[in-house]
């Protein structure tokens, strides 16, 4: 089992991930660090991996989606890659709510509040395709969500 946490403040998460025996720490010192990197496709792939996410591909895929090419105003005001509303019941790197979503400091406070999302609500998903209905089911706007998605991974 892989135990995936980040220190951001004095918030720690702990999020489990089955069929690794690493451990991954993902400290605020490296965050001071990403924080000055300029975002881009590569970086943000990047930091998916380097944080460890489930589905990578498919969290990918989902922020080019939500952030309409990274060029939403969303993304541009709000450093919003995943159209995140403000979280009211679990841990958030969020520093509020601007136009109806949550804002973050820098789009990587963005992605790790994406991996607090996969760990509040998505850590007992097995395979990919019940990651993808969850999402359908749950995260999606529009019932053609998930096939949206799909079309981007390809």
């Amino acid at each position: 089992m892989r135990l995936f946490f980040v220190g951001v403040g004095s918030i720690l998460l702990w999020s489990a991930f089955r069929d690794v025996d690493t451990v991954k720490v993902v400290s605020v010192e490296k965050l001071v660090v990403h924080d000055t990197i300029p975002f881009s496709a590569v970086e943000l792939k990047e930091f998916i991996s380097d944080l460890g996410l489930r589905c990578q591909d498919i969290v990918y895929a989902q922020a080019v989606m939500e952030s309409g090419g990274f060029d939403s105003k969303i993304f541009k005001s709000n450093n919003n890659l995943f159209g995140m509303r403000l979280a009211k019941s679990r841990p958030t790197t969020a520093k509020g709510e601007r136009n109806g979503f949550a804002y973050y400091d820098n789009w990587q406070m963005s992605v790790i509040d994406y991996a607090y999302f996969q760990s509040a609500y998505m850590r007992k998903l097995k395979t990919r395709e019940e990651y993808l209905k969850y999402l359908g089911e749950n995260y999606a706007t529009s019932s053609s969500y998930v096939e949206h998605i799909k079309k981007h991974l390809e």
